[in-house]
C-alpha cells in the first residue's frame, strides 16, 4: 500500500524557536483542538478558523459523574436490602445518560 498521490504535496519546512512556556501554551492548545502541531500552527500563520473540539471542565464533569454512577452501582450490590434490581439500574442508568444528552 503506497500513499495517495497530491497536487500539492507539503514539501518545505520551517522551524522556529519558542520558550517552554510558549512550547506549553501551543501544545495545550493543539490538545484542546484534537489536532496535530503541523495543523495547528499553519492554521495560525495562515490566519484560518481553529476550534477547540472540547471543553476540558465539561469532560472533568462527566467523569465525576460517570464515577459517581460506579459508586452508586458498587453500593446497590454491596446491598442486598436494597432490592434493586441490576436492570432496573441499567434503565435508571439509561435514563440519566439521555437526559445528559438533551442537555448537549
Amino acid at each position: 500500500m503506497g500513499f495517495r498521490k497530491v497536487t500539492n504535496p507539503k514539501t518545505s519546512l520551517l522551524k522556529f524557536r519558542v520558550t517552554p512556556q510558549e512550547e506549553a501554551e501551543i501544545l495545550h492548545n493543539v490538545h484542546m483542538c484534537c489536532t496535530t502541531i503541523s495543523d495547528y500552527l499553519r492554521k495560525c500563520a495562515l490566519k484560518k478558523s481553529i476550534e477547540s473540539r472540547f471543553d476540558h471542565y465539561v469532560i472533568g464533569e462527566l467523569s465525576a459523574i460517570a464515577q459517581n454512577l460506579g459508586e452508586l452501582r458498587n453500593a446497590v450490590r454491596d446491598r442486598p436490602d436494597l432490592e434493586c434490581e441490576e436492570e432496573i439500574f441499567r434503565q435508571a442508568c439509561a435514563e440519566i445518560i439521555r437526559a445528559m444528552e438533551r442537555l448537549i
